[in-house]
């Protein structure tokens, strides 16, 4: 899901997005990651989840189970009062692009959302896997994934997230002119 924040209500906003953090530890589901952006808009913040299978949403949220009915509803509602608008939709990861090493460290990450002219995503798969992906792992990425929206996302796209260790790796240009060369 991406949320915009109301400016004034950011760290309250934040404060109960850790409560869904140790909702999500404790309920035992593998994955809850909450990003903000470092540029473009600062009170926009992107939640990842995994959804096994459409049909898990049939089922009572786990976070619920885990909170109790009460404590779930008014966590909910507080997170609402803090939002403007929320967008929720659904990727397929595409496991056959991917680096990740165990050990990858960083807090900051690199996402790209590349606009795929129709009927084209066969041919940017097989160049991201065929060609990208090498150059990355030579260039020392230790975590790199792609996916593509199918539900409620902007269609036509892919999304690209790389882990950066740090911002500084940003002053030393694309990875493909540091391992390949300008030329």
């Amino acid at each position: 899901s991406v949320e915009t924040v109301k400016p004034d209500m950011v760290q309250e906003f934040e404060g109960y997005k850790k409560q869904l953090a140790d909702a999500y530890k404790k309920a035992g589901l593998p994955v809850y990651a909450v990003l903000s952006n470092y540029s473009g808009n600062r009170f926009e913040y992107t939640t990842v989840t995994f959804v096994m299978k459409f049909a898990d949403l049939d089922n009572p949220s786990p976070i619920r189970k885990a909170l109790g009915d009460e404590a779930f509803t008014k966590l909910v509602a507080a997170v609402n009062r803090c939002v403007t608008s929320t967008t929720w939709y659904f990727s397929l990861p595409w496991g056959d692009v991917a680096i990740d090493k165990t050990g990858s460290t960083g807090e900051y990450f690199l996402r790209s959302r590349i606009p795929i002219a129709t009927g084209k995503n066969a041919e940017y798969r097989a160049f991201l896997k065929n060609e990208l992906l090498p150059v990355l792992d030579k260039g020392g990425v230790t975590w790199y994934h792609a996916s593509t929206p199918v539900f409620g996302g902007p269609p036509g796209t892919v999304e690209t997230m790389r882990r950066l260790t740090n911002l500084a790796e940003i002053d030393g240009g694309p990875i493909q002119t540091r391992v390949l060369g300008a030329a």
